[in-house]
C-alpha cells in the first residue's frame, strides 16, 4: 500500500469478549462452523497496526457492540502528492530549507 493511503477495518476483538462468547466460538470452530481466527484484545490490534507501518487516525465504535471497532489508519511514509501534482511542484513556492 502507498504510503498516505487509508486502511478501515472492522475487527471483531474475541479476547475483550466475555468467556460465555469465547465458548461458544471454540465450540462452533470445533464443529467446523466458525473459522480459525487469532483472539486479538484491542490493544493488541492497534498494536498490530502500528508495527504493519500505519498511524491510526481514528477508532469509533457504533452500535452497542464494543467489541467490534471500526479503525482507520493510514499507511506512513512520504508525502503524497495531489491530484496532478507533479513531482518538483511539491516544494514550488516555498524557501530553501522550509518545509513545504
Amino acid at each position: 500500500m502507498n504510503p498516505g493511503r487509508l486502511f478501515i477495518a472492522k475487527t471483531w476483538c474475541f479476547a475483550d469478549m466475555g468467556l460465555h462468547l469465547r465458548g461458544l466460538f471454540l465450540i462452533l470452530r470445533a464443529l467446523k462452523l466458525f473459522a480459525d481466527a487469532k483472539a486479538l484484545s484491542k490493544t493488541t490490534l492497534r498494536r498490530a497496526i502500528c508495527e504493519a507501518g500505519f498511524e491510526i487516525a481514528d477508532e469509533r465504535v457504533f452500535g452497542s457492540n464494543p467489541h467490534a471497532p471500526y479503525v482507520v489508519a493510514r499507511k506512513r511514509g512520504e508525502r503524497q502528492l495531489a491530484e496532478g501534482e507533479k513531482v518538483g511542484e511539491a516544494n514550488a513556492g516555498s524557501t530553501p530549507g522550509e518545509p513545504a
